[in-house]
């Protein structure tokens, strides 16, 4: 009796003996290698006539070697194991160490390109604002020319009126040629047929799978007057 939990000694283990699995009087003497299993004289007579048996001794020789075989190369897969493991640990180590340096590239990467980013929005709000300043002048000097056209006007009518008014028909037929023409070219001012449109700015944002070089995007006008470079 061995008690449970416990270790068989090395004497007892030896000194036990098996009774077949078929035949539970006999004692196995004998080992089949066609079905890996002991067996009494019986078993040889009735099941394994044909099969490659040898005594247990003689077999426990060979398949004990085939054993010490097997362990040698479990043994062997372990310290792979621990070797492999080992490797691991390493290759950790080293991404982890790495793995400053990667954040800090990206966070580079980033802010190069926020400041890149803002250094065009800059230059887009730089342009936007110059157009805007052309087109207050602009809009400025078109009235200042529709105020003197205006003027011009007044004092072609105030004129007109004096001639019709105080004139005798010798200063009225004196006076009609220079006025006709002078009225004719009044109403041909060029302040009075040009079209009052403000710049039709557009802003195209960035296509960023294309080819744009402006990250954030461009101005576009769509008014006639061409690109928004015409107005800068």
């Amino acid at each position: 009796m061995v008690p449970l939990g416990e270790e068989m000694s090395e004497e007892i283990f030896k000194l036990r003996k098996r009774n077949c699995q078929e035949h539970k009087g006999e004692m196995v003497k004998l080992y089949c290698y066609d079905c890996k299993t002991n067996m009494c004289s019986l078993c040889v007579a009735l099941k394994h006539k044909q099969h490659n048996v040898a005594e247990i001794s003689e077999a426990a020789d060979k398949v004990g070697q085939d054993m010490d075989e097997q362990v040698k190369t479990i043994s062997d897969c372990i310290i792979n194991i621990n070797d492999l493991k080992h490797q691991w640990d390493a290759e950790k180590e080293k991404f982890l160490s790495e793995s400053p340096k990667l954040e800090a590239a990206v966070k580079q990467s980033t802010e190069e390109k926020k400041k890149l980013l803002d250094d065009h929005a800059g230059n887009l709000l730089q342009e936007l604002e110059t157009v805007k300043l052309n087109f207050s002048k602009e809009v400025e000097c078109n009235k200042d020319k529709l105020d003197m056209t205006a003027v011009a006007m007044q004092s072609y009518i105030n004129y007109s009126q004096t001639v019709r008014e105080k004139g005798n028909s010798s200063d009225i037929t004196h006076a009609a040629g220079e006025l006709c023409t002078r009225a004719t070219s009044l109403l041909q001012t060029d302040v009075l047929t040009q079209n009052v449109q403000s710049p039709d700015v557009e802003f195209v944002p960035a296509d960023l799978v294309g080819k744009d070089v402006n990250l954030v995007g461009r101005w576009s006008c769509g008014n006639g007057k061409g690109d928004l470079l015409t107005w800068l």
